[in-house]
């Protein structure tokens, strides 16, 4: 066999090494802000149908990362030099290979340069690492937890919104905190395995009440947190809010209240936190089922 019949037997041979060295290699242009996939097209499967099947928008990536994690990996993207021109991070991805959940990737990106020392394109790799993780993750799920409620505790709540409000370019939201009202008389009256039932649902009303990505979270006791990604208007929030309460105190429990405060990138958990019990404070001072705004 001559040399010429090898070369493509061999570029075939690279070309499925590289292939198979991860779930999906891509190749990014900051200048186009284009994301071009090279060796999966189920990989796309979830992504809509433009172009050439291959090339996609970065709007359109975006849309596939986890909330919590949409700005890791332009964080990553960021801390890119020519002098560290390597990096990595991990993040959830929905929709892959035809995959219908968010599942782990590790993503490594290698920066291209130019001769002016200018990044001119990005050379990236996923690899799902899921399995791997999913040890570690069960048990780091529990302690983000509250045992009681299932849903995220105070730990996880500001874990969550401190990384999501310094990480993402425009980021914004609404955090109310939110209070059952005479919960202890609850608790005295009819004893604390009612109380226990009444803490668990309020946790599930307001699940249903909010977006799947807005993040819930008792804080403790029966002080629990919405966090609205993105939201920026107070209404909505505090309509859902008082509805729950009225939906909680038919079905014997209690009225909730809760103080609004909007968050930026400039703010983090702690002090949106104490901006909202502010707000809190004079909702109670005005009764029952009320929510206040916190107005500096």
């Amino acid at each position: 066999m001559d040399n010429k019949n090898k070369q493509p037997d061999n570029e075939k041979r690279i070309q499925d090494a590289v292939t198979n060295m991860a779930d999906i290699i891509f190749e990014y242009d900051p200048h186009k802000k284009i994301i071009t996939i090279f060796n999966s097209e189920s990989a796309a499967i979830s992504l809509s149908a433009r172009g050439n099947g291959k090339d996609f928008s970065i709007r359109e990536i975006i849309r596939l990362i986890h909330r919590e994690e949409r700005g890791v990996p332009a964080a990553a993207l960021h801390r890119l030099t020519e002098e560290n021109a390597h990096v990595s991070c991990d993040c959830r991805l929905y929709g892959i290979n035809g995959i219908n959940e968010y599942l782990w990737y590790h993503i490594s990106l290698n920066g291209i340069y130019d001769e002016n020392n200018k990044l001119g394109g990005v050379f990236g790799m996923a690899t799902d690492i899921s399995e791997s993780l999913a040890a570690g993750l069960e048990w780091k799920t529990k302690a983000n937890t509250d045992s009681l409620t299932g849903i995220s505790n105070r730990e996880r709540a500001a874990e969550v919104i401190d990384r999501y409000l310094s990480e993402t370019r425009g980021a914004r939201g609404i955090f109310a905190l939110v209070d059952m009202d005479d919960f202890k008389a609850l608790n005295d009256t009819k004893g604390h395995i009612f109380g226990d039932s009444a803490l668990r649902q309020i946790a599930l009303l307001l699940k249903a009440a909010f977006r799947e990505n807005d993040l819930i979270s008792r804080l403790g006791g029966d002080e629990f947190a919405v966090f609205a990604f993105g939201a920026s208007d107070y209404a909505p929030i505090a309509a859902k809010i008082i509805s729950v309460g009225q939906t909680a105190e038919k079905m014997g429990f209690t009225t909730l209240s809760a103080g609004l405060a909007k968050g930026t990138r400039k703010e983090r958990f702690a002090l949106l936190y104490e901006r909202a019990d502010k707000a809190l404070y004079e909702a109670k001072e005005a009764g029952k089922g009320i929510c206040r705004v916190y107005r500096g």
